[in-house]
C-alpha cells in the first residue's frame, strides 16, 4: 500500500527552502522522475498522504534524532539526502563533537562550500563518498539566467505602492523571534544553542535594545532624507513592535513587508543592511552592498562564524553615511564568503544536484541500513490504518479534521499547551503551501529557465 515516488522532498521553513527545492524538483521533473513535497509544520495535525520514497530528501539530517523525524513523513524510504539548510554556524555548533554520530553517518550531505565539506569530511568523519560539495541552490537565482523569474523593480515597486523615484534601503531583519516565545520553545532553544538561562536572557536582552535602537535610527534617517525609502524585511516569526508598526502607518517612506522572496528584494534594492542574517552571503553574490548594524555587540555564543572580523557600524552616524554614500569595501572579505559557498561558472547548482540525486537514486551503495525506515511515528501510522478502513473513513477523517479533535489529540500526546499551539498555528500559516502552489512554482521556474536557455551554464 502507498504510492512509490522516486524523490520526496521534506521542507520546513518556506521562505528558506522551498524556491530552491522547487528549482531541484523541477529539473528531476523533467528528466521523467516523479516528485512530492511534506511540509513538517503542516504534518503536526492534519492527515497527509504518505508515500513510499526511493529518496527522500529531508531540511536536516545531523544526528538520528533529525533523521528518525524526517522518516516518518514516508511509510518507507531507500535512500536519505540530507540538503543541511542551515550551514552557517556559530562557536558552539562547530565544536559540537556529537553532530553527525549515529543515522547520520549512513546518509548523503550536502555542502554548500569547501568548509563545511572540510568539516564534516575532516572534523566528523564521514564517507566523502556521502559528502557532496555543490554549492547552494539560492545563489543559483542571481545568475543573470535565472534573474527573468522575479518581477522587475518596477513591477515590485509598484506591486507595493512605493515611489520609483525614491532610492530603496533594504534592512534584513536577524530575528527577534526569541521575544515573547512559549516557554517550551524557549526550553528547545537553550538545548539547541547549549547555552543557560542567563545566557539566553542577556542574548534576549541585547536582541531587544539592538532591534529597537535600529528602528529608532531607520525613522531618524527617513525624517532627514526624503529621497529615501525603507524597506523593512522581517524575519520569519519576528514580533515586530506595536510603535514601529504605528509609525509604518504614520510615514511615508518606511514599508514592512514580509511578502515576496528575500532574493526579490536584495535585486531590486540600491543598499542592504542587516545585523546578523546570512542572507549578507546573498547580496553579495547579487553584487550590491550590504551593511552590519550593531549598536550593541551580539553575545559570542550566539555569533555565526562568518562574521568574525568583519566590518560593522556601531553609530547612528556610521549608518546616515553608508546609506547616502555606500561602502568602501563589502564587511566581510570575499575569500571567506567564497569558502563557504561553491560557486561554478560552468554549471548550476541545481543541474549538479539533479544529477547527484539520479546517481543516489540508480545506486544501491547509498541505500540506508536495514532497520532504518522502522521509526514511523507510531500515532501518524494508527491514523493512517483507521482513515483506510471502508466503513469507518469518512467519519473517523471528520474527526481527525476538526478543531476540538486536533485538541485532544494533541491533548492526549502530551505535547503541546496553548500557547504553543498557537505557536504551531502561525507556523503552518507562515510555512505550508498546496500541491497546486508548489506545481505552479515548478512551471514558472520552468518557463524563466526556458526563456533563458541559450545562457545556461552546462
Amino acid at each position: 500500500m502507498g504510492k512509490i515516488v522516486d524523490f520526496l522532498f521534506v521542507y520546513e521553513v518556506k521562505n528558506r527552502e522551498v524556491e530552491n527545492i522547487c528549482l531541484v524538483a523541477n529539473q528531476l521533473r523533467k528528466e521523467g522522475y516523479t516528485v512530492e513535497f511534506v511540509n513538517t509544520w503542516y504534518t503536526i495535525n492534519h492527515y497527509y498522504k504518505k508515500y513510499k520514497a526511493r529518496v527522500i530528501i529531508g531540511f536536516a539530517g545531523f544526528n538520528s534524532n533529525v533523521v528518525n523525524f524526517v522518516l516518518k513523513h514516508c511509510i518507507c524510504a531507500e535512500k536519505y539526502v540530507d540538503m543541511q539548510w542551515e550551514q552557517l554556524l556559530g562557536d558552539v555548533d562547530i565544536s559540537d563533537i556529537t553532530k553527525f554520530q549515529g543515522k547520520a553517518r549512513n546518509v548523503v550531505h550536502i555542502s554548500w562550500g569547501k568548509d563545511n565539506y572540510n568539516r564534516l569530511t575532516n572534523y566528523y568523519g564521514l564517507d566523502k563518498e556521502k559528502c557532496l560539495l555543490c554549492g547552494h541552490l539560492t545563489m543559483d537565482f542571481y545568475r543573470p539566467q535565472l534573474r527573468g523569474y522575479y518581477l522587475s523593480r518596477e513591477e515590485l515597486l509598484k506591486q507595493y505602492h512605493i515611489p520609483e523615484n525614491k532610492k530603496i534601503i533594504l534592512y534584513i531583519s536577524s530575528g527577534n523571534s526569541l521575544i515573547n516565545q512559549p516557554e517550551k520553545q524557549l526550553q528547545n532553544i537553550r538545548d539547541i544553542m547549549k547555552c543557560t538561562d542567563g545566557q539566553l536572557n542577556e542574548l534576549i536582552c541585547q536582541l531587544i535594545k539592538t532591534e529597537q535602537t535600529i528602528e529608532d535610527w531607520i525613522v531618524k534617517f527617513l525624517k532627514a532624507h526624503k529621497e529615501y525609502c525603507l524597506v523593512y524585511r522581517p524575519h520569519e516569526g519576528d514580533r515586530i513592535y506595536k510603535k514601529f508598526r504605528q509609525l509604518e502607518k504614520q510615514m511615508d517612506s518606511l514599508y514592512i513587508i514580509g511578502g515576496r522572496s528575500i532574493k526579490q528584494w536584495i535585486l531590486c534594492s540600491d543598499i542592504c543592511f542587516t545585523t546578523l542574517s546570512t542572507a549578507i552571503s546573498e547580496v553579495f553574490f547579487a553584487g550590491k552592498q550590504c551593511g552590519i548594524l550593531r549598536p550593541f555587540p551580539i553575545p559570542q555564543f550566539a555569533d555565526l562564524e562568518l562574521f568574525h572580523g568583519a566590518q560593522t557600524i556601531t553609530t547612528y552616524s556610521g549608518f546616515e553615511k553608508a546609506a547616502r554614500k555606500g561602502l568602501d569595501q563589502f564587511p566581510i572579505r570575499e575569500e571567506k564568503i567564497r569558502s563557504y559557498y561553491y560557486v561554478s561558472e560552468k554549471q548550476a547548482c541545481y543541474q549538479r544536484i539533479s544529477k547527484h540525486l539520479i546517481r543516489i537514486l540508480k545506486d544501491s551503495n547509498f541505500n540506508m541500513p536495514s532497520g532504518y525506515n522502522l521509526n514511523a511515528n507510531y500515532w501518524r501510522r494508527l491514523q493512517w490504518i483507521l482513515s483506510t478502513t471502508h466503513i469507518y473513513k469518512r467519519y473517523i477523517m471528520r474527526c481527525l479534521n476538526s478543531d476540538s479533535s486536533r485538541k485532544n489529540v494533541i491533548k492526549i500526546k502530551g505535547k503541546y499547551d496553548k500557547d504553543y499551539l498557537k505557536f504551531i498555528k502561525e507556523e503552518q500559516r507562515a510555512n505550508y503551501m498546496t500541491k497546486q502552489q508548489l506545481y505552479a512554482m515548478m512551471d514558472h521556474i520552468d518557463h524563466t529557465i526556458c526563456k533563458n536557455r541559450d545562457l545556461l551554464p552546462g
